[in-house]
């Protein structure tokens, strides 16, 4: 075991003998939408940034058209800032659908009723930032009652049997917080998940 960040634990692993292959394009694309955002993490470096604004609808659309027409792409991360407070979310999301292009939508999910009219408008992953268990999750983010706003969200998607999948940015905040949060609060969302020590 090694220590890393604030005492986050790591395993290595033994290398793998890699057998060479040719390098394939992925097939996924990352699409920003907005660079604002409803929270204020810690650690999140676009708070500082100036001029921060969503991107137009249109503009958002060209953009699927050529990751689509151009590259091949069969899924987008939609991400920003905080993408479900971009105000056409609903139609960003319809619009990658229609083109055939499977969207994700990455997310501090505190709007859980957008994020429910995106699951019934053919979202097809979700990914739901957790920095934290409880109030040290509140502290990270800069909202009081953060953490219970995401029980709710998480909540819903249960009730309409909506996959999903929780992301960590390790800090010295967060990892005071993983394993508590793997061993009580993970394994009441999720059926099946795994710890991932790089």
């Amino acid at each position: 075991m090694l220590r890393g960040v604030s005492g986050c634990r790591f395993r290595l692993r033994p290398k793998a003998k890699m057998k060479k292959q040719p390098v394939k394009i992925t097939k996924r694309a990352v699409l920003y939408v907005t660079m604002l955002c409803n929270a204020s993490c810690k650690f999140c470096y676009y708070r500082f940034e100036s001029n921060r604004k969503h991107t137009p609808l249109e503009d958002i659309k060209k953009n699927l058209s050529s990751f689509k027409k151009d590259y091949g792409i069969e899924y987008v991360d939609i991400t920003g800032g905080e993408p479900t407070i971009h105000p056409q979310i609903i139609d960003i999301v319809k619009s990658s659908c229609d083109i055939g292009i499977k969207p994700t939508v990455i997310t501090n999910a505190l709007k859980p009723d957008v994020i429910s009219s995106l699951v019934e408008n053919g979202l097809e992953d979700l990914l739901v930032s957790i920095q934290g268990f409880r109030d040290g999750h509140d502290e990270v983010v800069g909202i009081s009652g953060a953490y219970e706003k995401i029980i709710e969200t998480l909540t819903v998607l249960k009730s309409k049997s909506f996959e999903f999948r929780f992301n960590t940015v390790l800090t010295k905040y967060s990892c005071r917080d993983a394993e508590l949060l793997a061993k009580c609060q993970v394994p009441i969302f999720l059926d099946t998940y795994s710890e991932f020590f790089p």
